[in-house]
């Protein structure tokens, strides 16, 4: 997975405007809609996460979890960050 995918499933969840697009996310069932709305300059926004994504993103750090061979090869570093 190459970092532009990496980045756009960790954009699982953000804030959205309008209530056209509220009403058609919550009838979406990929995507949970959380309740309460906020203003801001006039505007509506509302914060929802892309379910699809988020299983993506879980996947994919199940797929990176370094494993006892790496600790010993001192490679657990490279996976993880630390």
């Amino acid at each position: 997975m190459c970092v532009t995918e990496f980045r756009r499933l960790c954009q699982a969840s953000e804030f959205r405007h309008g209530e056209a697009n509220r009403q058609r996310d919550l009838k979406d069932p990929h995507i949970e809609v959380k309740e309460g709305t906020q203003y801001h300059n006039g505007r509506s926004y509302y914060y929802a996460t892309d379910k699809r994504k988020l299983k993506g993103l879980e996947k994919y750090t199940e797929a990176r979890q370094p494993t006892d061979d790496d600790y010993l090869n001192g490679d657990a570093d490279i996976i993880t960050g630390e």
